[in-house]
């Protein structure tokens, strides 16, 4: 029988958990609990190098392999679905377990990659194993000792390349771009896991190493959105779409729902969210998470910090499906970062709104256990929740900006997708760009222009968003003689695509070197990787020469308008084009950018989450300044104020937000052109 490991000496000392109010003054009683401390610890060892993983067995016979059972399971495809089984070991008998060689497999088996979808596994005693990944990164796995190391974790992990051969995707797969090479400058970063660390046990035998269904999920969900949930029935192998409402799986719902789980489930749950926030979950530092709470010793540790992180805590415990969704819920806001992350069940939960939009979705019951707590968590002023909706809801919206644009340029509305995008005047002509989410990979217009139905470029922002508003915006500017100067919107810019990123810089960045790349770190292991595209940037539907030579800028004056409010893509595309020489004016850039994962856990529960990858600008390739935010060339004053048809706080109260009046009044602009930007 499999025994668990304790945790002694000093650790035993950080598991004192402590029920009195730690830096919040309310009153409000928590009950005390009885859950041991589960987080990331150092390897076993006073050095920093990672357990030496022998293949020698010990002695001449191979270790026997634990008692297990098998269960018939269904795996769901997009179009398609196949029976499989999955295992429950004698010592962990409800939680399902797939072999890591297999569940890679399954995972990459629609690709067109085949052919690299397959891991080595290689064991000499049942015990030590070592794991080869197609792209010659290894793991070793100590099944005995539950642990694994790595020298090259996130190279071993990564799944994004595999989608397809050759030059037949990018990160969205959108038509106007392809992969030409990836290259990391692959520093060794030793990573480690000890599994005891969150009570989950590892197993093997002579042909595969068996871990969690949903452990194995978080650790190959790819940033092309290839990820996979299980409801306690079946396995979903979900590829290119965040399906965070999962009700959108067919039948999916009703099984997380059918069988109340056991409280070793729940705890399993629990302990596997923990593994997967503290080894794999970005951190975007500017959550009230990483605010109020140390994460130091990880997530389990730090939600005993404080009141409220308790609840969540005995919320996540519980079998009553209410009180769960509650504490995933409050977890939510907590680490919610803008957008990126989104783990939250339904975002009414926490608003001003009486009506928490949960009776369609769920039972009677739980829907009123979810209004009646969640009455007494808002009500109680947790300074943390207040920080989560001042910070990431009542200031820096990126649409704050386009109000004032409405204003000065007469728009249709707000936000222009599907609006006109181009406006001149004299001199000047600006194009504004509200997002880059005009989804190339699964948009009609731009599948039928690609297929050869038909030859119109999508052009509005709602059908062919970014790439065709600025392709079309240049041709309008050069077809006026007396245009000179075109200035880029990206001041209330709330991101969106990398591959509508890499097109609008490509196109704008003429013929500098690196254009067609994009750069990202991951936090991992810090190796910072190199993705060089081929990009058809005449939107001839080829990829040859012509792109290369093709110029759309001529002779045209371009400069970008930013603001502190622009968000993710958006945020770090002024960076990438002010790298390549392009004046940016405004305000400083919003900053960086991340990629984002889709994860489910246990019960089944769908979610987003800001990935460990960082998007850097070009010249961060020594490795230094990752996040160069002060790009600005000439700062547009916006002197606080309020503007009517800005939404009120909850309290009542007007947004005070900057006066951008001038980032768009076309007669500044034109001046500042002549005698500053281009004097």
């Amino acid at each position: 029988m499999r025994k668990r490991k304790l945790l002694i000496g000093g650790l035993m000392a950080l598991a004192i958990i402590t029920t009195t109010a730690c830096n919040n003054e309310n009153s409000k009683t928590i009950p005390s609990t009885s859950f041991s401390w589960i987080g990331p610890t150092t390897p076993p060892s006073s050095s920093s190098t990672l357990p030496v993983t022998s293949t020698t067995p010990s002695s001449s016979a191979l270790e026997p392999q634990e008692k297990y059972t098998e269960q018939a399971i269904k795996v769901y495809y997009k179009d398609s679905s196949e029976d499989h089984k999955i295992r429950f070991y004698e010592n962990s008998p409800e939680i399902p377990y797939l072999g890591i060689k297999d569940y890679y497999e399954l995972l990459l088996k629609k690709s067109d990659s085949k052919e690299l979808s397959d891991l080595a596994v290689t064991t000499a005693d049942n015990i030590h194993y070592t794991i080869t990944s197609p792209r010659d990164a290894n793991m070793t796995i100590n099944v005995k000792d539950n642990y694994l190391s790595s020298a090259h974790f996130s190279k071993f992990i990564n799944t994004s390349s595999f989608i397809k051969t050759g030059e037949s995707t990018s990160f969205d797969g959108s038509p106007w771009i392809k992969i030409e090479s990836v290259t990391s400058n692959e520093i060794s970063h030793p990573k480690y896991i000890d599994f005891n660390n969150y009570s989950i046990d590892i197993y093997g035998d002579n042909n595969d190493v068996y871990l969690p269904v949903n452990v194995l999920s978080d650790m190959f969900s790819g940033m092309n959105l290839l990820y996979s949930a299980y409801n306690r029935k079946d396995l979903y192998i979900i590829n290119g779409e965040a399906k965070e409402d999962f009700r959108e799986l067919e039948n999916y719902n009703d099984d997380i729902f059918k069988t109340p789980a056991t409280q070793n489930y729940m705890d399993f749950t629990y302990n596997s969210f923990c593994l997967f926030y503290d080894h794999f979950a970005g951190r975007p530092g500017r959550t009230a998470l990483e605010k109020y709470y140390d994460l130091s010793y990880g997530l389990d540790k730090a939600l005993d910090q404080r009141p409220l992180g308790r609840i969540i805590k005995e919320y996540l415990h519980s079998q009553n499906i209410g009180k769960y969704m509650l504490g995933l819920e409050t977890l939510g806001q907590l680490v919610h970062d803008g957008g990126h992350t989104r783990l939250t069940i339904n975002n009414n939960l926490f608003s001003s709104s009486t009506d928490t939009g949960l009776v369609s979705w769920f039972n009677s019951d739980i829907t009123n256990t979810l209004v009646t707590l969640s009455t007494e968590i808002k009500g109680a002023g947790y300074e943390e929740l207040a920080y989560t909706a001042l910070e990431n809801t009542h200031t820096m919206s990126p649409s704050y900006p386009r109000y004032f644009r409405k204003d000065a340029l007469g728009t249709e509305s707000v936000n222009l997708r599907g609006t006109k995008t181009y406006y001149e005047k004299d001199d000047i002509a600006i194009i504004c760009l509200d997002d880059f989410s005009g989804d190339g990979h699964k948009n009609d217009d731009w599948a039928s222009y690609y297929n050869g139905e038909t030859n119109e470029i999508p052009y509005t922002s709602e059908k062919g968003g970014s790439v065709a508003a600025v392709f079309k915006g240049l041709e309008r500017a050069h077809a006026n003689p007396n245009i000179k100067y075109v200035a880029i919107d990206i001041a209330g810019n709330s991101g969106g695509s990398s591959d509508e990123l890499m097109y609008v810089v490509s196109l704008l960045a003429k013929n500098k070197e690196g254009r067609n790349s994009f750069f990202t770190r991951n936090q991992l292991d810090n190796n910072i990787t190199t993705t060089k595209f081929k990009i058809d940037r005449n939107l001839d539907r080829k990829f040859d020469e012509n792109d290369d030579s093709y110029d759309a800028v001529g002779d045209l004056k371009i400069f970008v308008i930013t603001s502190i409010n622009a968000f993710s893509c958006g945020g770090i595309t002024p960076i990438y084009l002010h790298d390549y020489g392009i004046p940016v004016v405004g305000d400083n850039s919003g900053g960086g950018s991340c990629a984002i994962l889709m994860h489910s856990n246990a019960l089944g529960f769908i979610y987003r989450f800001a990935a460990p990858f960082n998007v850097l600008s070009p010249t961060t390739l020594g490795g230094i300044d990752y996040e160069r935010k002060y790009v600005c060339d000439h700062f547009i004053e916006h002197p606080d104020t309020t503007h009517p048809d800005i939404p009120k706080k909850a309290d009542g109260t007007d947004v005070i937000v900057g006066d951008y009046s001038n980032y768009y009044n076309l007669d500044y602009l034109s001046n500042l052109a002549k005698t500053v930007i281009f004097k």
